[in-house]
């Protein structure tokens, strides 16, 4: 709840900042990660000496050991197609809806609006173009909410109540990796296709990732290995 929060508030007070000056936002931002900073320091625990935990590994040894297991791997690739999805909220659907917008006002209102229903929350406006839209975000949030307390949970199963926080951030680090490889794709294909007159084609892309992705969760689960109940250790 706290996270889809963020993402509700998070852009829509960048773009009013930005509207006024970006330099706000940069200071915004800033100051908002300076008090985290502040906060993390003061409330996690603090590292004892090794000697005291002789079972713990170093973490290029637990990176080894996660790295080894396979289904996990397989899990995190799988769903890097699910993450990239979730993400267009902030690239494609923003391109497409400055695309369709009589005026860069418009285009930002829009924008602010996808933002605010990927959070969950459905924000009225005057504009004609909201409709069209707005649908297809709410489609994309329904499915990101839908996908992602079970893609939590099936993290901790597949990591067997071993190493899991560790196991999360190599599963961060491999879909945001496909994250960014595909946002960069995306918007060279966006440009393309707008230049050649063809602004339904970049979507094609998206539609074929989700389905190989569905497809690919569907074939792990084959014999509901993605279900069983972890081991405790």
């Amino acid at each position: 709840m706290f996270y889809r929060g963020g993402i509700l508030t998070g852009p829509v007070v960048g773009l009013a900042l930005t509207a006024t000056d970006f330099r706000l936002t940069c200071l915004a931002a800033t100051a908002v990660f300076a008090v985290r900073t502040v906060l993390q320091l003061r409330s996690l625990p603090q590292r004892g000496d090794r000697t005291a935990d002789p079972d713990r590994l170093p973490v290029l040894a637990q990176w080894r050991k996660i790295a080894g297991n396979r289904w996990f791997i397989l899990f995190s690739l799988v769903m890097i197609g699910s993450c990239v999805l979730s993400f267009q909220v902030y690239l494609a659907l923003p391109l497409e809806a400055h695309r369709i917008a009589t005026n860069d006002t418009s285009g930002t209102a829009l924008t602010a609006t996808l933002f605010a229903v990927s959070g969950g929350v459905a924000v009225a406006g005057q504009l004609k173009i909201h409709g069209r839209a707005r649908g297809l975000a709410t489609l994309l949030a329904l499915g990101t909410a839908a996908v992602f307390p079970f893609e939590m949970d099936t993290i901790v199963r597949l990591s067997g109540d071993d190493l899991v926080a560790t196991h999360y951030g190599f599963y961060n680090t491999i879909v945001g990796t496909g994250i960014l490889a595909e946002n960069l794709f995306t918007g060279t294909v966006f440009d393309l296709a707008n230049k050649a007159g063809w602004p339904e084609i970049p979507w094609l892309g998206p539609t074929a990732l989700g389905a190989a992705c569905a497809w690919g969760v569907r074939t792990l689960n084959h014999d509901r290995r993605l279900e069983a109940v972890p081991t405790v250790r």
